[in-house]
C-alpha cells in the first residue's frame, strides 16, 4: 500500500508568503506501524529547508499522531519514531538547538481532506516577522517601467501603426468584440527591443526554465474609457518588426500578463508562422517586376517606415517588356556606377570583372547585386552605420492581444551546465537579474537555495552582468557585477543611486 504524503496549502510559493506568514506548515503522512519517510518525502522536506530564509527562523516545531487502536505505549513508540525520522534530516542542514518543540499525542484529530490523516507528523517552522523596510520592490520597479505609445484609432477602419523603435502593426477593420461606435479605441503599445528595455520593464527571458534569446518584446492593449478589448474570433494583428539580424529557429512566444513582482514565463503561440525577410527582399520583386501582395505593401509603407526619400524608377527593356518599374533596390547601385538605367549599369559592372563571365542575363545581375548588397551590409553593421532599409524584418500574425515575444531557445550541452549561488537573502524588497553580454538574453534568479537566491543550469564560459537592484524606505540602491559563469562570484556591492542613474547604468548593458 503506498504511502500517503500531501503537502500542505498553509505554504505559498514566493516572496511574499515569507512576508505576510510567521510559520510555514508541512505535514508528513505514514501507513500502519511504519515510522521512516519514504524517499519522495525526504526529498520534498529538503527542498523545503532549501528555501528558508536561515536567518529568520526561530525554531521547529514537530507534532506525531497515531490513530486509535493499539497500546498507548505501542503508539507513542510509533510517533517517537516518526519524529526522529524527521528530526534526522532536519539536523543535516540546522542545528539540534532549532528544533525546539518534540511533541506526541496519542490520537490525532481526523482530517476529512486527507485519508490516513491521523498517523502523520506536522512540521510546523517559526519564522522571526521580515524587516520592514517600507515600500516594496514593486514601488521602484513600477516608477523605472516606461510608459506605453498610445494611438487613438476609428475601430472600424483598417489603421497601420508604426512604433518608435520601428515596428509596425497592422489592425484590420472590426477587430475588437463589444466596440461602442461613438468612442475610439486606445491602443497602448510597448516595443521592448534592448536589454535596458527589458530591465526597465522587468522582463525575462525564460518558458518553463529554458534559456530564451530575444529577437524582441511587444505588449499591445486595445482600451474603450477603462475597459479592456479582446479580438474577435477569427481576427489577428500583423506586425512588421526590424531587427539587425535574424534569430535562427526563432518562434512567436506569449506571456501572460504579471504584476511588477513576477517574472513571466513564455508560451509558444499556435498559429501563429513567422516569417524573416528585408525591406530590400521586398523592393528587389518589386524592381524585378514582381509584385505580390507583400511588395505592394511595402512600396506603400516606404515614407512611414521614415526612409528620406520615395523608392525611384527605372526603364529596362530587358526582360520587362520595357515597362516602368519601382526600383528601390537598385538605386544605390545606379549612383555608386553613376548611370541611369538598368542597360547601363550592367554594362558598368562588366567593364570592372575583366577575366569573369559577363552578366548577359536580368537573373544574373539580380544575383551578382544581391551577393555585393550583401557584403555592403555586413560592413555597415561591423562599423556600427547600418541604415533601417539594410534592416531585417520579422512578419506575423497575432490573435492575442498581451505580450508577444519573438525568442528561440538557448540549447546547451548539458555537461556545460552549472548552479551560481547570489550572495544576497530573498526579501521583498531586493530584485536580481542576470543579463547576458553576447546574446539578448536576462534570466530571473530561482527564489531560494539555502537561504539565497540562486540559478540552475546556466552555461559555463558565459559572460555576463550580474544586476541586483533593492528598494530601503524610499530610497534605490544598485550593485552590478561582470562576471564568467563557473568563475568564484565576489560580494555584491550596492550604491546608492536615483531613478535616473539607474536607467543610466542600465542602458550601459546594451553595448
Amino acid at each position: 500500500m503506498r504511502a500517503y504524503f500531501y503537502l500542505c496549502l498553509f505554504l505559498c510559493v514566493g516572496l511574499s508568503a515569507l512576508a505576510q506568514n510567521p510559520e510555514i506548515r508541512k505535514s508528513f503522512y505514514f501507513e500502519v506501524n511504519e515510522t521512516e519517510l519514504q524517499a519522495e518525502q525526504i526529498k520534498s522536506l529538503q527542498q523545503l529547508l532549501d528555501t528558508l530564509p536561515s536567518e529568520r527562523i526561530l525554531g521547529f516545531q514537530v507534532n506525531a499522531y497515531c490513530d486509535g487502536p493499539g497500546s498507548k505505549a505501542h503508539n507513542e513508540a510509533l510517533g517517537q519514531g516518526r519524529i526522529l525520522s524527521l528530526q534526522n534530516e532536519i539536523q543535516k542542514q540546522f542545528a539540534d538547538s532549532l528544533i525546539n518543540h518534540q511533541n506526541f499525542a496519542d490520537e490525532g484529530q481526523p482530517d476529512s481532506l486527507y485519508e490516513n490523516s491521523q498517523r502523520r507528523v506536522d512540521l510546523i517552522i517559526q519564522l522571526a516577522p521580515e524587516p520592514d523596510f517600507g515600500p516594496d520592490i514593486a514601488e521602484l520597479l513600477q516608477q523605472l517601467c516606461p510608459p506605453p505609445q498610445v494611438f487613438d484609432i476609428n475601430p472600424f477602419k483598417d489603421t497601420i501603426l508604426k512604433g518608435k523603435g520601428g515596428s509596425i502593426i497592422h489592425i484590420p477593420a472590426k477587430a475588437f468584440s463589444n466596440v461602442s461606435p461613438k468612442e475610439k479605441v486606445r491602443i497602448e503599445f510597448t516595443e521592448v527591443i534592448t536589454k535596458s528595455d527589458m530591465l526597465l520593464n522587468n522582463l525575462s527571458t525564460s518558458s518553463n526554465g529554458r534559456m530564451l534569446e530575444s529577437g524582441g518584446m511587444f505588449k499591445v492593449e486595445a482600451l474603450q474609457g477603462q475597459r479592456k478589448l479582446k479580438l474577435r474570433k477569427r481576427k489577428e494583428l500583423t506586425f512588421y518588426i526590424p531587427s539587425e539580424k535574424s534569430l535562427p529557429n526563432a518562434q512567436i512566444f506569449n506571456g501572460n500578463q504579471h504584476d511588477s513582482l513576477a517574472n513571466i514565463n513564455w508560451t509558444r503561440t499556435n498559429g501563429s508562422t513567422l516569417q524573416s525577410t528585408s525591406m530590400n527582399d521586398f523592393l528587389w520583386c518589386c524592381s524585378l517586376g514582381r509584385n505580390p501582395l507583400p511588395c505592394n505593401f511595402w512600396c506603400r509603407m516606404w515614407g512611414s517606415l521614415g526612409f528620406n526619400q520615395q523608392p525611384g524608377r527605372i526603364r529596362s527593356s530587358r526582360r520587362t517588356g520595357a515597362e516602368d518599374i519601382s526600383c528601390g533596390a537598385f538605386e544605390n547601385f545606379m549612383k555608386k556606377y553613376k548611370v541611369d538605367n538598368v542597360e547601363e549599369l550592367m554594362l558598368a559592372i562588366n567593364s570592372n570583372r575583366e577575366g569573369e563571365t559577363p552578366i548577359e542575363t536580368y537573373k544574373e545581375l539580380y544575383v551578382y547585386l544581391r551577393n555585393e548588397e550583401r557584403k555592403e551590409t555586413e560592413a555597415k553593421i561591423a562599423n556600427g552605420s547600418i541604415d533601417a532599409s539594410d534592416l531585417n524584418y520579422y512578419i506575423f500574425n497575432n490573435a492575442q492581444l498581451g505580450w508577444i515575444n519573438i525568442d528561440a531557445f538557448s540549447n546547451w550541452d548539458a555537461s556545460k551546465l552549472t548552479t551560481l549561488n547570489i550572495p544576497l537573502r530573498p526579501a521583498n524588497h531586493v530584485d536580481v537579474k542576470m543579463v547576458f553580454k553576447n546574446r539578448n538574453s536576462i534570466l530571473p534568479p530561482n527564489t531560494y537555495r539555502r537561504g539565497n537566491f540562486f540559478y540552475k543550469d546556466i552555461p559555463k564560459g558565459e559572460p555576463v552582468n550580474i544586476i541586483a537592484t533593492k528598494y530601503v524606505n524610499g530610497k534605490s540602491y544598485i550593485a552590478t557585477q561582470d562576471y564568467i559563469i563557473g568563475e568564484k562570484l565576489g560580494e555584491l556591492q550596492f550604491e546608492e543611486v536615483s531613478l535616473e542613474g539607474i536607467k543610466a547604468i542600465l542602458e550601459e548593458m546594451n553595448s
